[in-house]
């Protein structure tokens, strides 16, 4: 909980200070209604949302805001409006362009955002994930197969939602059943963690404090004990000393995409 709030308190800061820092303001979100905390912060970045309502330049920001809204305990069928409902936007979108809903963090972020809505989550869309994950979810490069930390996190959270969706067909949620096994059990295998020097594992992709906030934060919501993780983050969350987590594995430079 210190851990925490330390954060968040960083994150209102910076968001009032400088805003440009972030990425996009639904992480934000997410982060203040996930933590409970700064709730004015939270109505500042919904009314920037809703005053940049014009500008949702693809899938995954759609998507990502679909779910911030929802975070935030907003009605996604109405923030903008009762002349504008997200999830209809969201499915017109997908269905409009196949292969932009298919690629990189898309068809997750698709999937947890209908999931949440009450939707179906179209079999297609499962198959744009599975059809990316051997073992762990991750991308195809040079013809091999490589499993990335980031995208099994949310690939984990993708189908932990998908196998429970009550809107989905059994055979839906027992696919999204076994591939959730597989993920887990790629995320827990030693091969693919990191060990620091007190002992904690942890997964680096691009940003190793990002990856494991990413990764365990899913392991938690399937039940996983992730003491070891939770003990490395607060570690590098230190480093910073204000309250913030580095980009980097033991850098001491504060990041707010990263923090959020």
């Amino acid at each position: 909980a210190a851990s925490v709030k330390a954060a968040a308190d960083w994150i209102a800061s910076t968001w009032k200070n400088t805003p440009e820092e972030f990425i996009a303001a639904s992480y934000g979100i997410i982060a203040f209604s996930a933590a409970g905390a700064h709730p004015e912060t939270v109505k500042d970045m919904l009314a920037k949302q809703q005053n940049d309502s014009g500008q949702v330049p693809n899938l995954v920001d759609l998507a990502l805001l679909l779910v911030a809204a929802d975070a935030a305990g907003q009605n996604p069928r109405t923030f903008f409006g009762c002349e504008r409902d997200l999830v209809a936007e969201l499915k017109t979108a997908m269905d409009a362009d196949h292969a932009k809903a298919s690629e990189y963090w898309a068809p997750y972020l698709i999937a947890i955002a209908l999931s949440r809505s009450g939707e179906p989550v179209p079999d297609w869309i499962l198959k744009a994930m599975t059809d990316k994950q051997q073992g762990g979810f991750g991308y195809h490069s040079d013809g091999a197969f490589i499993a990335d930390p980031d995208t099994t996190g949310i690939g984990i959270s993708a189908m932990n939602l998908v196998s429970k969706n009550s809107a989905n067909s059994q055979s839906t949620r027992d696919a999204a059943k076994k591939s959730l096994a597989d993920a887990i059990a790629w995320a827990k295998d030693p091969a693919n963690q990191k060990t620091d020097t007190a002992g904690n594992h942890y997964w680096a992709g691009f940003s190793s404090t990002s990856s494991t906030g990413i990764v365990a934060s899913a392991l938690a919501e399937v039940g996983e004990n992730i003491d070891s993780p939770v003990a490395y983050l607060k570690s590098q969350q230190a480093k910073t000393g204000v309250g913030a987590w580095p980009l980097e594995h033991d850098d001491t430079t504060a990041d707010a995409s990263t923090t959020a």
